[in-house]
């Protein structure tokens, strides 16, 4: 290859680095779309924010290297070429990383603005000016403002394409705080307002009428069902489990023993039920504190399931939950009791509070049918990603391995597992 040729694709690479920054979006909520890493996502999932910072991370990470690579190699090309003073190429890469860092900086912003809006004057009033929520929804939260006060909203999903579900923070009129899960039921995709919302409204149902009652669930106190959103009042709690990781990083076996003891009090309740929760996930685990006395409860009952009718188990194949947490009858679509599954995905969250990582594949690496065979050949034959810097205990590792045994007709069942060693020592 001649020089000019390999001048001009070292060139070609370099504009292609830099239309790859240039081209992710860099509009926010004021433009109704999301960033980045929430568009990547498959239309029938509902993502928060809190687990979406993490992929920003990623993006910008993957970024930074791919520019650096090729300015660095285009820049030292170009000098034996061309054999410029040294000055002309240090001020094109100034100039390129200029470039590079505010394109960055505009990202921080747009995301960084989309993960909470507080207003102490009025709160709804500025949600509604950022484009946060809509016009209708605005009306409906005005209208109730005299009994509940909404204070700040905290995070907000997508089912498709449409923003569809907001979390809302507030207090009650005797100033008990509460956390608002608002459905804007025109916005909510077919599947989701045919199956997911009447499952979670009769949840909701239990819990209201007490016949669900239990210290590690965090309870749906009230329902208000207007014209064209839902609203589900429960009880506030500082922070998820994620959320925790994300600012901490991985936590003690101490952290990670009380709330896999506790979360498994919650599923052995359910499952004595006969109810299988089908989405456990550190986004649904809300911590009360963060000190040695916490308790963690365990939230949100949209994809959960009565899967015992007249004492028969009911077999299903549902492709339901989280990907990351999915387990392999799951991702087999084999015909299997649901509450095992829930078990699998207590001992994946067990792994992230350890590790701050998932222990097969995450993110945009199985969204595809490929990544997720990929994922499903790692679980069948227990190959974790773990980081070599952190040591465990013998029953730790011992406790997470059983938990997430491949085998389902093996698995231990919530009272097996609260009776393992490293829980009971």
């Amino acid at each position: 290859m001649s020089s000019i040729q390999e001048k001009s694709s070292l060139e070609y690479q370099l504009s292609q680095c830099l239309q790859l920054i240039s081209s992710i979006p860099k509009t926010g909520p004021n433009d109704g779309q999301s960033p980045q890493p929430i568009k990547s996502r498959e239309s029938n999932e509902s993502i928060d924010l809190e687990f979406d910072i993490k992929e920003f991370k990623h993006l910008e990470n993957i970024i930074d290297d791919k520019f650096a690579n090729i300015l660095q190699k285009a820049s030292t090309e170009l000098l034996e070429e061309e054999r410029v003073p040294n000055s002309e190429p240090e001020l094109k890469e100034k100039s390129s990383n200029q470039t590079k860092e505010e394109s960055k900086e505009n990202l921080k912003i747009e995301f960084k603005s989309m993960e909470c809006i507080e207003d102490s004057e009025n709160p709804i009033d500025s949600m509604l000016r950022h484009n946060y929520i809509p016009n209708s929804i605005h009306k409906d939260l005005s209208q109730l403002s005299s009994e509940h006060k909404f204070e700040k909203l905290l995070k907000y999903s997508i089912n498709s394409k449409p923003l569809n579900t907001w979390y809302i923070r507030g207090q009650f009129a005797d100033n008990k705080k509460f956390v608002c899960k608002l459905y804007n039921k025109e916005l909510l995709a077919p599947s989701h307002r045919k199956y997911y919302l009447p499952t979670e409204l009769s949840f909701a149902d239990l819990f209201i009428k007490g016949i669900l009652n239990n210290e590690n669930l965090v309870p749906i106190v009230k329902v208000i069902d207007c014209d064209r959103n839902l609203l589900l009042f429960m009880n506030n709690y500082p922070k998820t489990v994620l959320r925790v990781i994300i600012e901490k990083g991985p936590q003690n076996e101490d952290f990670a023993k009380r709330l896999t003891q506790q979360i498994l009090q919650a599923v052995d309740y359910l499952h004595w039920r006969g109810i299988a929760h089908r989405d456990i996930k550190l986004d649904n685990i809300y911590v009360s504190a963060e000190d040695n006395d916490c308790a963690f409860k365990l939230s949100d009952f949209t994809c959960a399931l009565k899967c015992v009718k007249d004492e028969h188990i009911l077999l299903n194949n549902d492709w339901v939950g989280t990907e990351e947490y999915m387990a392999p009858e799951i991702l087999e679509r084999i015909g299997h009791d649901p509450r095992v599954s829930d078990i699998w995905s207590l001992g994946v969250s067990l792994f992230l509070v350890l590790y701050d990582c998932f222990p097969f594949r995450s993110g945009a690496q199985i969204r595809t049918d490929c990544g997720r065979d990929r994922m499903l050949c790692r679980q069948l034959s227990r190959d974790y990603l773990i980081p070599q810097s952190i040591d465990l205990s013998v029953n730790c590792i011992r406790m997470y391995r059983s938990l997430m045994t491949p085998e389902f007709e093996a698995r231990p069942n919530a009272i097996q597992a609260l009776k393992h060693s490293w829980i009971c020592q």
